[in-house]
């Protein structure tokens, strides 16, 4: 997202040189606090002032016009409002785990729904950018696991051959990932284990990273990390869901185990782990998708005080 210095956005007194920091406000209603992240504007300080007549929503819409880099805070003036795309927002993995449960509890949108909603954009992003061959889907228990439950069945929906591998199908499940699994067994899916990945690899044309996501933290264990390295020995386009398995959400870290994506489908936003550089070969290109829950739920979690 850019500054916008084509155009006089900005409520009271500019910012002045050399400062390489300003906190500046785009909206007298809401008082967005963007912090401009460079000098931007040439403008700044000189005869052209921004103007309490020409800000607010409309003038925001021309932050893309500029030349210098925003990055939207969090905290009690937050406000999405009059923003069309958040491109610097990053969400960490306790705001992560607050949005769904706002997005439960406050807005009465189920959890199988954001999953459902989720695994569906995922997919219309895939067929977007092109899907050849065989889809191998590897799912964990958790709700990532989940989204590639899902994801499997809207693929085949749309007439793909997709192929299911289970980490480890002893364990237990969360809740809507036991109800996206259940569906694909009742009608009739076989659901492979790892063992059978070795079987796949000259048909697989595109495979999908659904093991573990934001919640996870360490080394994936046994085996989860034998697998990733499997994955990661496939020649085909490789597709992480939210967040590439082994990738810490919070610091970026990359654990032996990691797997290398392509393409990374996240949710409603960025996340912390994709500021840092060494998660960049990790993640490759990052596609935000949608879940489907207004965007109140967002600007509700920006408005809490920072996780």
């Amino acid at each position: 997202m850019r500054c916008g210095c084509t155009r006089c956005w900005t409520v009271g007194r500019a910012p002045t040189p050399p400062r390489r920091v300003w906190p500046i406000f785009a909206s007298t209603t809401n008082r967005r606090r963007i912090r401009i992240k460079r000098n931007c504007c040439k403008c700044w300080g000189r005869s052209k002032r921004p103007s309490r007549l020409k800000c607010g929503a409309a003038d925001v819409k021309e932050l893309a016009a500029g030349c210098g880099l925003i990055h939207v805070e969090t905290g009690e003036h937050a406000s999405l409002d009059g923003i069309a795309t958040v491109s610097e927002l990053y969400l960490n993995r306790a705001q992560s785990r607050r949005y769904d449960q706002l997005a439960i509890e406050q807005f009465g949108i189920p959890g199988i729904v954001l999953m459902e909603n989720a695994a569906r954009n995922c997919v219309d992003v895939m067929e977007a950018v092109g899907i050849s061959g065989e889809v191998l889907v590897a799912c964990g228990r958790g709700n990532n696991g989940g989204d590639g439950y899902s994801m499997a069945r809207h693929l085949a929906l749309r007439g793909y051959a997709v192929h299911v591998v289970e980490a480890d199908s002893q364990g237990a499940y969360s809740d809507d990932a036991a109800v996206n699994r259940e569906i694909l067994l009742q009608t009739g899916w076989q659901l492979h284990g790892p063992d059978h990945l070795p079987a796949l690899q000259s048909s697989v044309g595109c495979c999908v990273d659904a093991l573990l996501g934001t919640g996870a933290r360490g080394e994936p264990r046994p085996p989860f990390a034998e697998l990733i390295t499997q994955l990661n020995a496939l020649d085909c386009p490789r597709w992480a869901v939210d967040l590439p398995s082994g990738l810490d959400c919070d610091t970026g870290e990359c654990a032996r185990a990691t797997f290398h994506a392509d393409h990374t489908c996240t949710f409603v936003a960025k996340k912390a782990a994709m500021r840092h550089r060494q998660a960049a070969d990790a993640c490759g290109q990052i596609h935000v998708v949608d879940v489907g829950a207004p965007r109140s739920v967002l600007e509700a979690l920006l408005q809490e005080p920072p996780a």
